[in-house]
């Protein structure tokens, strides 16, 4: 009798085992989602971040260019967890017009100054006087490229922010065709330089010459969801497959790139060698609103109420 409870309590245990599931060689963890999950996430880092989760077949994940979809996704209620700006998420909730609250911080800290190796850049005080290649006055990185001229009296005219992009600034940049030496811009476009374009160069954190960390693509949760316990797991999910990327980009790269095209476009090199210098993160924002807090403010986005923190 006691022989047989034993066999019977080991199957138990590995059925609940099989059930919980635990992590594979790439650090993602299975967790038996009850029912569909959908996300909707801008392309990019952020995408990246979350690659991983394509190949979760209860997971529908739709990558967007431009605010506009993610604002959409806001504002209705479309799904279940929408990756977008710090800034949009605030506005937005500020507002009125959006009900989602932010769980957590997904990407901080890529905005650097670009420039060629044999040029001089080792503080801000290198650009006095120079031109540079800017994108999205408005947005993250471009807000914290003025904060940084205004602290130290450079003269932010000297900032070319025609640029749409980071990857606008890109195409413009390699070639030279500007006569600007130096440019803001992000991963994974700095990696393109270096690796596929094979340009040496130097770079300046802006993040670290500012003396913050800074919120950028923060994950945010809509409340009205019915599957709050799938999106917990789901949550999970999103954790353990940054902490594979940052372990091992190596294995990510190779995870990533047959789930979607738009990775085998970016270049197994490129992700390889952008992934450390992303700061792609998983940091629950209510314990972390000082990295909110400090882009909001330079933004001069209003700071949400404590509602706002999941």
């Amino acid at each position: 009798m006691k022989k047989l409870l034993s066999i019977v309590s080991l199957l138990l245990v590995s059925l609940w085992l099989v059930a919980c599931g635990g992590d594979d060689e790439q650090g993602t963890v299975d967790v038996g989602l009850e029912s569909e999950v959908s996300i909707i996430v801008p392309n990019g880092t952020p995408y990246l971040a979350i690659g991983g989760l394509l190949e979760n077949e209860k997971i529908n994940i739709t990558a967007v260019s431009g605010p506009e979809n993610l604002r959409a996704a806001l504002l209705s209620g479309s799904h279940d967890i929408v990756i977008a700006p710090i800034n949009l998420g605030s506005t937005t909730y500020n507002g009125g017009i959006s009900k989602y609250q932010i769980s957590h911080i997904l990407t901080s800290n890529n905005a650097y100054i670009v420039t060629r190796s044999g040029n001089k850049l080792d503080t801000i005080a290198d650009l006095v006087g120079q031109d540079v290649l800017g994108f999205g006055a408005a947005g993250i990185p471009g807000s914290i490229l003025k904060k940084i001229y205004s602290d130290n009296n450079l003269d932010v005219s000297k900032i070319d922010f025609q640029y749409a992009s980071s990857a606008n600034v890109y195409s413009v940049f390699k070639g030279e065709s500007t006569g600007a030496k130096y440019a803001l811009m992000s991963e994974p476009e700095i990696s393109r330089l270096v690796e596929q374009d094979k340009i040496s160069v130097k770079t300046l954190d802006l993040c670290k010459e500012l003396g913050v960390n800074v919120a950028q693509a923060c994950v945010y949760v809509n409340p009205n969801s019915a599957n709050q316990d799938d999106i917990n797991k789901v949550l999970s999910l999103i954790n353990a497959n940054v902490k594979a990327l940052n372990e091992n980009p190596t294995a990510y790269a190779d995870k990533v790139i047959p789930l979607d095209r738009v990775f085998e476009m970016t270049g197994r090199d490129v992700i390889i060698r952008s992934i450390p210098l992303t700061n792609i993160v998983f940091k629950e924002a209510k314990t972390n609103k000082s990295d909110v807090e400090s882009i909001l403010t330079i933004l001069g986005v209003k700071v949400p109420n404590e509602e706002f923190y999941r």
